[in-house]
């Protein structure tokens, strides 16, 4: 049996409610989870507190969890689910970093004189990326999960391709195209370039 059967099987049993299959689920698919962490890890800044196991657990939690809804498809849909997941617990993270650094109203002060231009190109903004993501899921929304998956959960586009289960080429013209919007939608505030 392959792991994709595994999977597909062991996704047939959870929605039975069987006993012990979540932990089972999670032995068979904890490499290749951890594999999609590392790959949105490698994109976060150097300082980044998040750890890919903290990742991983957390997406189990939210995926497996009691109140998770247990209706995934397929292997494919469940790793898409996945990867969609760890995003979101991402920016959760960075939005509340965010938050903490900031003072409260009252407080704040206007920035008196000119910004100081940054050296070197600014590290991508992880929060008007979701943005630009979330707008592109209701544009297009394979464009989007094109990008989800070879992007940031790493996987090449081959496996994007069978996983969303459109030709090669679709694949590769769908990243294109959603590469090139996100760019355009990402330069659009941004008055350095």
């Amino acid at each position: 049996m392959s792991q994709s059967e595994d999977v597909t099987a062991l996704l047939e049993r959870i929605k039975r409610r069987e006993p012990d299959a979540r932990e089972a689920l999670v032995r068979v698919v904890e490499n290749r989870l951890r594999h999609i962490a590392q790959s949105y890890l490698r994109r976060e800044r150097p300082d980044h507190t998040l750890q890919a196991t903290v990742l991983v657990d957390d997406a189990c939690l939210q995926l497996l969890g009691d109140a998770a809804k247990l209706d995934w498809e397929n292997r494919a849909h469940f790793y898409r689910a996945a990867a969609r997941a760890m995003r979101h617990i991402l920016i959760d993270h960075e939005r509340g970093k965010q938050a903490a650094k900031r003072p409260p109203r009252r407080l704040r002060q206007p920035l008196e004189g000119e910004p100081v231009a940054a050296l070197g190109p600014a590290p991508i903004d992880v929060l008007a990326l979701h943005e630009a993501l979330e707008k592109l899921a209701k544009l297009d929304p394979r464009q989007s999960e094109v990008v989800e998956l070879h992007h940031f959960g790493g996987y090449t586009l081959e496996e994007t391709a069978r996983m969303l289960d459109v030709s090669l080429s679709t694949a590769k013209a769908e990243w294109t195209f959603a590469k090139a919007w996100l760019h355009r939608e990402l330069s659009q505030g941004d008055t350095t370039t």
